[in-house]
C-alpha cells in the first residue's frame, strides 16, 4: 500500500515538472519571438529616421535591387534592413529582427512626394 502510494506520489511530481518545464519553455520562446518582432520594428523606425528618398534608394540599389541600408546590434538582438526602389517614387524597405534563433520580419512601402 505504501508502495503504491509513493508510486503515484513520484508520477503527479514528475507530470507536475514536466508541465512546468514545458510552459517555462514556451514562455520563453513568446518572449524570444516578441523580441525580435521589437527590433524589426525597430529597423524600420531607424530606416524612416534617416529621411531617405527614393531617389537616394535608386541611386544604392540600382534598378529593382535590394540594398542593405542598416545592420545594426541590440544587446544581444540584432536588425537589418534592406531597401528596393519601386514604380512612380515609391520604395519597399524590409527589416528583419533576430534574437536568440527567433527571426521577424517587417515590410512596409514608403513613398517620396517631390514638391516642385
Amino acid at each position: 500500500m505504501v508502495l503504491a502510494m509513493m508510486s503515484i506520489l513520484t508520477a503527479v511530481a514528475l507530470m507536475l515538472w514536466s508541465s512546468t518545464n514545458l510552459s517555462v519553455m514556451i514562455a520563453g520562446n513568446q518572449r524570444r519571438h516578441t523580441q525580435a518582432n521589437i527590433l524589426a520594428d525597430s529597423g524600420i523606425q531607424h530606416f524612416r529616421s534617416l529621411n531617405l528618398s527614393s531617389r537616394e534608394i535608386t541611386r544604392m540599389a540600382g534598378d529593382g535591387e535590394f540594398v542593405m541600408i542598416l545592420d545594426q546590434n541590440l544587446g544581444d538582438g540584432r536588425y537589418y534592413v534592406f531597401a528596393r526602389p519601386l514604380d512612380n517614387d515609391r520604395f519597399e524597405v524590409v527589416s528583419t529582427g533576430e534574437k536568440a534563433g527567433a527571426v521577424s520580419t517587417k515590410t512596409a512601402t514608403f513613398e517620396t512626394i517631390y514638391e516642385e
